[in-house]
């Protein structure tokens, strides 16, 4: 047993030593995807501190820690990088596998000929040294010069060969089986797509349905409208007008489309699909265009890419527009019109043929028109080893051997784009040069044989071939009659989707096959059936389909978001729309002719269901509902829809399915519900399987005895074609009931009068769903599987990990107080502001206003660009400047034009509140406008009244239209609209202040929940992060993420102060705040509204109020405030990063060439052939290798010099590839003596001993300083540098006077001139930083010359008077912010531009060094609070 596994065993015993701890406590948890602060609170608000034992083998006996602590870690990651990995390994495994199905079928045949055919092939690409050596010779194919010289002059390509194997008539030579065998090699290894199901004829290709499939997908997503006359204009691909001619061509039958311009997304698709460039920018309001090109091979990466970053699915656009795409290029690819049974390789033989000739014509032109040099440019220089050209010039040798040094820009377009810009540059203008430019138009010019047009080719294209090549050399050759269904498998055969993986018992964790084991299996001819291999003619065999279609089932769908362990509805569900519909219709509000607004009875909704909705599956906007109500509905007087449908938008919910069965089946039927189940199962196969054979097998095997279904609904089913999954299952919407009324969720929304959607009936309190919700969730929740419970949730896989942390923090917190915490409070950070993933596609300010402004007229923009940078435009009031384009957002001039604002005078105008501060406390653009003072001061402490509305409306409508400013803001704008008197009720009041503060989240109610089934005694309280920014805001707390990692515990600290003080002085808050408590009141009776709005409005207030009425028991702002502003800039804080044994990619995907000088042969990993791994200074290899942990070894070593054996001591890499070996028997691989084991690579006689150091373990170096151990080569900071009090407080001031947050009162100048006060005041704590920061980098990562470039950056900063204008205070603000990431932990990063626009600081190097050998490695539980301390010098003294 190990030193670490021995002192494992005693930690539960090491904690009685504690001292008593008898206190009533709260825990505070601030979660995120990379960190989770957490804090232990008394009611007091002081962090209590424990001594602990330190156990290892060093001196250090106790230490004593405060229980607050940040813990940080590295996030997880999605499946999809290693899923593209994995996608590729399986397609190239298939590939080789049909390969080597057909070497068998022909082996005998070629060994007649040929014994050594496979083997030169299998060694064409070797170095003529590296070859075995009876086979050391040039010719791969025929193994003599004669015969290959004269086969490539017979076949100049592989299309030759098959064109004219297929096509031989019976006077024909008999072919060389060597020649046949490279044919089918040829068709089986690139053996087309499956897109297009049924036959395919080679001499008629239907471009119309994959059209109608194309623009029916438009008009569902986003509304294309169609007409009968653009289903039928599939004849314009055909024509011969250039490409651009085209689009125009159909955009002429989409009026609508054409008055977009280009801000059609109908139009950018057109142009993606004709290969012309793109605006999707525009369309999708995105910070930069997608490299979207067909052409490219990572096409489908980045359209994954984009379709992540859109709020709606435009997968099934993109699909249906490939679909398309290929479609055409199939017709263009078949253009052969003579007799031929291989017309698409005779049309590859014609296009060979035309870039032959238009090759030698385009020399003849060069030689003629352009110099010499030129002419060298673009065709090179013939040498013996080749054609010599530069690399840099974008002529026709760099383009055919896709050999071209390309430059970022360039990067965005494919090599033949950089070619035909290259060659029009050079003989544009020049006579003769039309028949070329034309070309290159057209992408026809000097086109290659194998592209990724090539993709476009279906598989019954070649099969077609490999049937006619089989049935024509089968003459000579009868074993290919005899395999021919063998054959024709090999190419046609494709595992269904639903059997996915074919791996045996548990060796895939994604598997799910179920295999046959009947005794016809065992007794069958084929010996690979009888060993259980599955092979293209026999899996129908050895694969239960039943068993596993069931398996495919069950593994695909996804669990219900609330329910974890019931599985959703389809997307298409009757039952799912229905819902999502009547969901969507609560929020809808009109507005009569009278002014004033409704919400929708329950009669309306479904009447508007029954006579707009079920009538077709079109998309309704507010225009037709409005049409439909004024038709049908003459009583309710409706002129407008006000809210709940986003203007020039529809319902985001239609009743497809509804729509498309109600053509099988009567509406009578599909009403009355009474097969409802049935219904929903078919329309759950329709979803699970994408081709009809499937569905139609399916749906016959298991519905067929139904009395409603017969064989021609059945076919009817079959066609359509539902994808995607909802959120809900059918148990949350049908079985859970409301003990009063009996109703499910379903039924209260078809018949609720108070509009409540499904959030809302959910979580009421007067409603018994919530309780019964929460219990079926506690019965899933057990003690031993919370873990499993935390995977099932929906969410990232970055924040699972950070709740999973949280809990076993929460775990080891309680075990060593002894017993549980009176409250548990939560906070939790929204994830698309954290992740990596999330920061990217949020757009910078200044790329929005670029792209909004540009869709309004007069806008302000010059020249097209906003004339600032990102970091000028936080300044919030020049930001809502440009947001209202230069315009008063309440006032009028004198001509009746929105009144102007000008930018030299931003300081004479106020940012207003829209909803008055006190009733949405958030600090949000959407909430905020800017405005003379005199229509500030008018507008008082409410709302913008009727008149300004009206006056205003057609403005903000032109802001919202330009998508300046969003809906919500709007619906803000025009609050009057929809309240009776023009202000805000008592009741709205207190529903603005209850969603601040009530969190809603589902991720945090499930965390919430399972902190409840694990603590049921304690009160798990959930918190919006913005009640403790308040607090922060209020006290001039600054949060600054950069200095160091301590605001995670400090925000989790504040976050217990906020909870437990907001409970014991409100008591009546307890329902809102503490998960599993409901309300003693009806939130929906309006006369408790003023009780509600008084105490939403005051929570907050009473901490910074000194005649607030709460007692001074719970909270004394003179007593309290001080203890809280000591925890936070004085108390010790654990900091912990979490170590790992790293996993995922073994090295740097792209292999390095043999040239290569970064990486040394010897450091590379080899190339693998089926066999072999070759020679890395040959051939090259991957590198770097990345490392999975890294150990300390104490070996011998024989010293030459001194001609003994020496022990040694040193650091050394386990690389991801080699870990499980190594982890299985370590010293066995350590002690490994073969030519490229651990012992020869490393130059060790042996190792006697190691010690694992797993990646950012802490080390302790023996003057004390601490320092992360990433691997042998690279270490990393661990330093948490701190502001004093004052020091914080300067930067709180700094950034509130760049925001203009001036928190409550916006109207009042005091906070502006209190804050420039401070920085007056304190102007020298900026030298006083930079000397401490200086001080503590040379005391804890040492003097390096980075440190003194730091130093000299400030010292010879160009601006050194510090006054109060903005772009000073910027100035010193977002520099210092970057001296303070000299010292944050993690990697060193370079810091540009610091002080100065070019002056960059280097990063530091840091490595270990011969005295890291001596440090003290200190593992660290997940608090940091218990420690084992190991002095690495004494390893190996016994």
């Amino acid at each position: 047993m190990t030193i670490i596994q021995k002192l494992k065993l005693k930690i539960k015993k090491e904690s009685s030593f504690m001292a008593k701890f008898n206190k009533k406590y709260s825990i505070g948890l601030d979660i995120g995807v990379s960190s989770v602060g957490y804090a232990v609170v008394t009611e007091d608000y002081r962090v209590p501190a424990f001594k602990f034992k330190v156990l290892g083998n060093t001196e250090k006996e106790k230490i004593k820690k405060n229980l607050i602590g940040s813990t940080t870690f590295v996030p997880a990651e999605s499946a999809q990088g290693t899923r593209v990995f994995r996608v590729n390994r399986r397609r190239i495994d298939r590939r080789n596998h049909r390969i080597a199905y057909l070497r068998d079928i022909f082996q005998k045949e070629i060994e007649k000929v040929d014994k050594n055919f496979y083997r030169r092939l299998d060694e064409s690409f070797r170095v003529l040294g590296d070859k075995s050596e009876d086979i050391q010779i040039k010719q791969p194919f025929f193994g003599n010069e004669e015969l290959e010289t004269a086969y490539h002059k017979k076949y100049p390509t592989i299309y030759h060969l098959r064109k004219h194997l297929a096509d031989a008539d019976k006077n024909s030579p008999v072919a060389d089986i060597r020649e046949i065998y490279m044919a089918l090699s040829h068709i089986l290894k690139y053996r087309g797509h499956f897109l297009t199901l049924g036959k395919i004829d080679p001499n008629n290709i239907n471009m119309q349905n994959s059209w109608i499939d194309f623009v029916e997908s438009c008009q569902e997503v986003f509304d294309l409208e169609i007409s009968d006359e653009s289903k039928t204009i599939a004849g314009i691909f055909k024509s011969s007008d250039n490409r651009q001619d085209k689009v125009k061509g159909i955009l002429s039958y989409f009026p609508k489309e054409l008055e977009n311009k280009d801000k059609s997304i109908f139009k950018q698709l057109l142009q993606l699909l004709f290969g012309l460039k793109t605006k999707f920018k525009d369309c999708f309001e995105l910070e930069e265009e997608p490299d979207l090109n067909f052409s490219k091979e990572n096409y489908d990466e980045n359209l994954e890419n984009l379709l992540g970053t859109l709020e709606e699915d435009f997968s099934d656009v993109f699909a249906k527009l490939k679909i398309l795409r290929d479609t055409i290029l199939l017709s263009d690819m078949l253009t052969y019109t003579g007799a031929t049974h291989a017309r698409f390789s005779a049309t590859m033989i014609e296009r060979y043929e035309e870039h032959r000739k238009d090759l030698q014509r385009f020399k003849s032109f060069v030689k003629q028109n352009l110099s010499e040099q030129d002419y060298l440019d673009i065709f090179g220089r013939k040498t013996q080893s080749g054609f010599d050209v530069d690399k840099e010039t974008k002529g026709y040798v760099g383009y055919i051997s896709n050999k071209m040094i390309l430059t970022n820009s360039q990067k965005q377009r494919t090599i033949q784009q950089n070619f035909y810009d290259y060659i029009s540059g050079k003989i544009t203008g020049i006579e003769g040069a039309e028949y070329f430019l034309n070309k290159i138009s057209d992408g026809t010019f000097l086109r290659k044989l194998r592209t990724s047009d090539n993709e476009a080719i279906p598989n019954q294209i070649h099969a077609y071939e490999l049937e006619k090549i089989i049935e024509r050399q089968g003459r000579d050759y009868p074993f290919l009659l005899e395999n021919k269904d063998r054959l024709l498998s090999i190419l046609t055969f494709k595992i269904p989707y639903y059997v996915g993986p074919l791996a045996k018992g548990d060796n895939s964790r994604f598997a799910w096959i179920k295999r046959a084991t009947s005794q016809d299996v065992l007794d069958d001819n084929d010996e690979d059936t009888r060993n259980g291999k599955i092979r293209p003619w026999n899996y129908q065999k050895l694969i239960n389909m039943d068993e596993t279609r069931d398996a495919f089932i069950t593994n695909l769908i996804g669990d219900d978001t609330i329910l974890l362990n019931e599985k959703v509805l389809p997307k298409r569900s009757l039952i799912y729309e229905e819902v999502m519909l009547q969901n969507e219709l609560t929020r809808v509000k009109y507005k009569d002719k009278n002014g004033k607004t409704h919400f929708f009875d329950s009669e309306h909704r479904q009447n508007i269901i029954n006579g707009l909705f079920k009538i077709n599956s079109k998309r309704v906007n507010a225009e037709r509902l409005i049409k439909y109500l004024s038709d049908n509905h003459n009583d309710l007087n409706a002129i407008e829809i006000v809210s709940g449908v986003e203007k020039g938008k529809s319902f985001n919910s239609t009743l497809k399915t509804y729509n498309d069965f109600k053509t099988i089946f009567s509406e009578e039927f599909l009403d009355s519900e009474i097969y409802q189940k049935e219904l929903e199962e078919i329309i759950k196969v329709i979803t699970v399987f994408d081709d009809k054979k499937s569905i139609k097998n399916y749906l016959t095997k298991y519905f067929g005895h139904l009395e409603f279904l017969d064989e021609e609904k059945i076919n009817q089913l079959s066609k359509l074609r539902y994808t995607g999954w909802g959120r809900y299952s059918a148990k949350l919407l049908l079985d859970i009931r409301d003990e009063d009324t009996g109703f499910n969720l379903l039924q209260f929304l078809r018949n609720d009068e108070e509009n409540r959607n499904l959030t809302n009936l959910i979580s009421d309190s007067t409603l018994s769903f919530d309780p019964k919700i929460k219990a079926i969730q506690s019965k899933s929740t057990v003690e031993d599987d919370v873990f499993d419970e935390i995977k099932k949730l929906a969410g990232s896989p970055s924040i699972k990990r950070g709740i999973l942390n949280s809990i076993k923090i929460v775990d080891e917190l309680v075990q060593i107080i002894g017993y549980p915490p009176q409250n548990i409070v939560i906070e939790m950070a929204r994830e698309n502001m954290t992740t990596e993933e999330g920061q990217k596609k949020s757009k910078t300010r200044k790329t929005k206003l670029e792209s909004a402004l540009k869709n309004i007229e007069n806008s302000i923009l010059e020249n097209g660009k906003v004339p600032h940078s990102d970091e000028e435009l936080q300044s919030e009031k020049l930001y809502l400047y440009y947001l209202q384009n230069g315009k008063d957002m309440y006032s009028l001039d004198k001509k009746g034009s929105p009144a102007p604002l000008y930018r030299d005078q931003l300081d004479q105008y106020e940012v207003d509140h829209i909803i008055p501060y006190s009733f949405l406390p958030i600090d949000s653009i959407d909430n905020k406008v800017l405005t003379h003072r005199k229509n500030n001061q008018r507008k008082l402490d409410n709302i913008p009244d009727k008149e300004t509305v009206a006056n205003m409306k057609p403005f903000w409508e032109k802001l919202y239209n330009a998508k300046l400013i969003s809906q919500t803001k709007y619906q803000r704008l025009t609050t009057s609209e929809r309240t009776p008197d023009g202000v805000l009720t008592e009741s709205m009041k207190a529903g603005f202040i209850e969603r601040q503060l009530v969190e809603t989240r589902q991720i945090i109610k499930h965390v919430a929940r399972i902190l409840d089934n694990r603590f049921s005694d304690t009160k798990i309280i959930t918190l919006k992060s913005q009640l403790v920014t308040n607090f922060r805001k209020t006290f001039h707390i600054a949060k600054i993420r950069e200095l160091n990692d301590y605001h995670h515990a400090h925000d989790a600290y504040l976050a217990v102060v906020v909870g437990q003080t907001l409970l014991k002085a409100y008591p009546k808050l307890a329902p809102e705040l503490i998960y599993g408590l409901h309300a003693h009141f009806n939130r929906h009776e309006e006369n408790k509204a003023t009780i509600r709005k008084h105490l939403y409005s005051n929570i907050m207030r009473f901490f910074n109020n000194p005649d607030s009425k709460v007692s001074k028991d719970i909270w004394d702002c003179g007593r309290d405030l001080p203890v809280i502003k000591d925890v936070i800039y004085n108390s010790q804080i654990n900091f912990v990063k979490r170590t790992m044994i790293k996993k995922g990619a073994f090295y740097n995907q792209n292999p390095v060439g043999k040239f290569n000088k970064q990486i040394a042969a010897k450091n590379r990993y080899p190339l693998k052939t089926k066999a072999t791994y070759l020679d890395t200074s040959i051939y090259g290899g991957y590198g770097p290798m990345n490392s999975a942990l890294s150990i300390l070894i104490i070996a011998e070593r024989f010293n030459e010099k001194r001609g003994k054996i020496e022990t040694v001591r040193e650091f050394h890499d386990i690389f991801i590839i080699d870990y499980e070996k190594f982890n299985s028997n370590p010293l066995q691989f350590l002690n490994d003596v073969s030519e490229g084991g651990f012992l020869k690579k490393n130059d060790l006689n042996s190792v006697l001993a190691f010690y694992r150091i797993p990646k950012y373990s802490l080390m302790q170096r023996t003057d004390g300083t601490r320092i992360l151990f990433e691997s042998k080569s690279n270490l990393h900071k661990v330093t948490q540098f701190k502001l004093t009090k004052t020091q914080n407080e300067l930067f709180f001031h700094m950034k509130r006077l760049l925001t203009k947050s001036n928190l409550m009162d916006l109207k009042s100048e005091s906070a502006i001139k209190e804050s420039q006060n401070f920085i007056q005041t304190h102007k020298k704590e900026f030298d006083n930083i930079a000397d401490r920061l200086s001080n503590y980098s040379q005391k804890m990562l040492g003097e390096t010359k980075s440190l003194q470039t730091l130093i000299n950056g400030y010292n010879e900063r160009p601006i050194k008077q510090i006054d109060n204008n903005e772009e000073t205070i910027r100035y010193y603000y977002d520099n210092f912010i970057k001296m303070f990431s000299f010292v944050k932990s993690g990697a060193p990063k370079d810091i540009i531009n610091f002080f100065n626009d070019k002056y960059t600081v280097p990063r530091m190097r840091p490595k270990p060094d011969k005295k890291m050998l001596d440090a003290t490695i200190v593992h660290q539980s997940i608090t940091g609070l218990y420690e084992t301390r190991i002095d690495l010098s004494k390893l190996g003294e016994d």
